[in-house]
């Protein structure tokens, strides 16, 4: 089910293979981060990379808000046996039943009698080689110490040369919102942005699960799922899962426009819950008559992922057929900037003739999806 990203793929495999480098994937949520570890793991274990190059085990440790960087490493210790073996690199795999050997390292980190620290951590796993060591939601951790203990571990085990490759990914802009001090280890670290899929990706996507479903799909309905879900992968996989469900209870082999409309909203049900909160904040009111509902629509439609201005807005409700004066516009945005409207956008650009954005990236086809038959038009021309 995983579709394209082969650049992106390809970067972090060559930075595992390459002794000393390390990886930072970064991106907004939803965009597969996560499922390129996933996708990259099973390569490694399955498949490795040149014919003189051995197979490597991926563990993967999830962070939290209130770990340290003590906790962290304690915490692989728990899910990892690490064993050295005589006249050869150490190895690491995830723990068996029935204990660890007395031989294990991991020991060493879990029975550590004080707080861990990145010489600790470098002179244990310096002859680990033949890992990949993810630290997933790591844009999680509030302790700024931790951040730089992370980055100085880095830095000791690339300057050794050896060990196995550490791989932090979080949601960022850029490598400088996971990782204090990064400019002392952007020469050793591979960044690997994620960016949204393109629309040949998320075709692809679609097809791949219709193929395995044994399902048709018109095209315009695909069309319909590449421009709602607006390159991101969990919104597409929702949509077309929900518009075959509908199809299927109808006894149906070909799955229409129609039915990506009907399980639209039903999608939704698997984004994360603070858009659902942000959302409702938005469009709360106590009138009736308030046309901020309509004009967070209408800018999810003008910007989605890009910067967009009042202009663009109202051409949009006229598109619509809807007649609005520009200072009206211009003021339901602004107070979709403000905390009771759950700050949904905020400013760009100059304070005089502001552009906006939404603050979440995942916003803009969660509001198209949630007003699917609302406001017309339904669907893209």
């Amino acid at each position: 089910m995983f579709a394209g990203r082969r650049q992106e793929r390809d970067r972090l495999i060559r930075a595992v293979f390459e002794p000393g480098r390390h990886a930072v994937v970064y991106g907004a949520r939803g965009v597969g981060k996560t499922s390129l570890i996933n996708i990259v793991g099973h390569t490694l274990s399955e498949q490795g990379g040149a014919a003189d190059e051995a197979l490597r085990t991926t563990v993967r440790v999830p962070c939290t808000r209130e770990d340290t960087f003590d906790s962290i490493w304690r915490h692989l210790a728990r899910e990892v046996s690490i064993t050295p073996l005589a006249g050869a690199e150490t190895v690491i795999e995830p723990s068996r039943p029935g204990g660890r050997s007395p031989l294990d390292i991991a020991e060493t980190i879990y029975d550590h009698p004080g707080f861990v620290t990145p010489t600790d951590i470098e002179r244990v796993l310096r002859r680990a080689a033949r890992a990949v060591l993810v630290f997933d939601e790591f844009d999680t951790l509030l302790d700024r110490e931790t951040r730089t203990a992370f980055a100085d571990t880095i830095k000791m085990t690339s300057d050794a040369g050896t060990g196995p490759s550490i791989v932090l990914v979080g949601v960022g802009a850029d490598i400088g919102a996971l990782i204090e001090d990064h400019e002392s280890i952007q020469r050793c670290v591979q960044q690997v942005p994620m960016p949204t899929m393109t629309d040949d990706e998320t075709r692809t996507l679609v097809l791949n699960g219709f193929h395995l479903l044994d399902l048709d799909i018109e095209g315009v309905a695909v069309e319909q799922i590449v421009w709602l879900s607006r390159g991101f992968p969990s919104f597409a996989h929702s949509l077309a899962k929900q518009a075959a469900t509908v199809a299927a209870e109808d006894g149906r082999a070909l799955v229409g426009i129609d039915d990506v409309f009907v399980g639209a909203v039903e999608a939704l049900e698997g984004v994360p819950y603070s858009l659902g909160e942000v959302y409702s904040l938005a469009v709360d009111s106590r009138h009736p008559a308030d046309t901020t509902p309509m004009i967070l629509a209408a800018a999810a439609y003008a910007g989605g992922p890009n910067r967009f201005r009042p202009t663009d807005v109202q051409e949009v409700l006229a598109e619509w057929g809807v007649a609005a004066q520009l200072q009206t516009v211009t003021n339901r945005l602004k107070g979709l900037c403000r905390p009771n409207r759950g700050s949904v956008l905020r400013t760009t650009g100059s304070s005089v003739h502001p552009a906006y954005e939404f603050s979440d990236p995942m916003m803009p086809p969660y509001v198209v999806i949630m007003n699917v038959g609302k406001y017309p038009p339904a669907a893209q021309a």
